[in-house]
């Protein structure tokens, strides 16, 4: 071998070396150069931050630019006329962005407010006042309102729980309106017995349910006798009473709707299985008295009919409805 093919040989890489892929560099991140421009997440335009709406109708969550863009064609002329309109709106949507990303952007309308006067603070004086009639025309056209959050590990919870409250508030709410409604009526139905009692109809029972404000205006005495004459209501037998007490206490304990409810977010399948098996009961419970007083508020209760069923009443009586 001679000595220039000796230096040849030593200089010469190796088929191995030459697909050998650099040892990295300590602290050094290794990011494709075509997707350089993509590493900062607050200068790229995407779906979050997104909106948990609560304006209705709408949509339950919407993309901040998705919002943009339909704000946009609204409110901003289109072509040229419109160009500066567009810009506003878009350096707007890229501060709301980076708050977003940092966290406590908050509402829309108070983040779309602050980043608004940011961008009118750099801009030139002169030109100020139209600048922010058209960001108020973009903002005005947004059209809806709510949390700003973006796109963390949270974000999916986050907007399973904002959904949920949203679309099933209103049936909640028209749940608990009727169980306060029927509670209500069944009150009424116990009073109006105890009001047609003999001791409600004494001088001393009859002050008591003026008040001191019209005790004067009345002579009890007289207005006792006037009523003892009165053929009254007729009183409630004692099952039926029975009946309906039963059913308000159950109605005004339920913990189904209104405060006090249920807790039904899970994080495990197995713990929402237990909690709905464990309320069963409790259900049935809930579901006989709401029977019972749409009956007896209807004066459609018949004892023969009515008490063999709900005698048997319980969890296996519970339909998909109910349930």
């Amino acid at each position: 071998m001679t000595k220039k093919t000796a230096v040849e040989t030593r200089v010469r890489p190796s088929p191995e070396a030459k697909h050998a892929k650099a040892p990295p560099v300590a602290g050094e991140a290794r990011f494709p150069a075509l997707l350089a421009r993509h590493r900062d997440r607050a200068v790229l335009r995407h779906d979050y931050p997104a909106v948990l709406c609560t304006r209705r109708p709408g949509p339950v969550v919407a993309g901040l630019s998705s919002l943009v863009d339909a704000a946009l064609r609204q409110s901003a002329p289109r072509g040229v006329p419109g160009e500066r309109a567009r810009r506003l709106a878009l350096k707007v949507e890229a501060l709301l962005r980076a708050a977003a990303i940092r966290g406590g952007a908050g509402k829309l309308s108070a983040a779309f407010d602050r980043a608004a006067a940011e961008v009118l603070a750099a801009a030139p004086e002169d030109g100020r006042e139209a600048m922010a009639r058209e960001l108020a025309a973009t903002k005005s056209a947004l059209g809806t309102d709510g949390e700003l959050i973006d796109g963390d590990v949270s974000a999916p919870e986050r907007i399973l729980r904002h959904a949920f409250r949203e679309i099933e508030g209103a049936r909640l709410a028209a749940a608990r309106r009727e169980v306060d409604d029927l509670a209500h009526r069944l009150d009424e139905i116990l009073r109006a017995d105890r009001m047609a009692a003999p001791e409600a109809r004494r001088p001393e029972a009859l002050r008591s349910s003026v008040g001191p404000g019209f005790a004067r205006e009345f002579d009890f005495a007289a207005l006792s006798k006037m009523l003892a004459r009165s053929p009254g209501v007729p009183a409630l037998d004692a099952s039926r009473r029975s009946r309906i007490e039963l059913a308000l206490a159950v109605l005004r304990a339920q913990r189904f709707f209104g405060a006090g409810a249920f807790e039904c977010v899970f994080a495990r399948g197995g713990d929402a299985l237990a909690a709905f098996r464990e309320r069963l009961p409790e259900m049935a419970r809930f579901m006989k008295a709401v029977c019972v007083a749409r009956l007896e508020v209807g004066g459609a209760y018949r004892p023969e009919i009515h008490d063999p069923w709900f005698a048997s009443f319980d969890e296996t009586s519970l339909g998909a409805a109910e349930i």
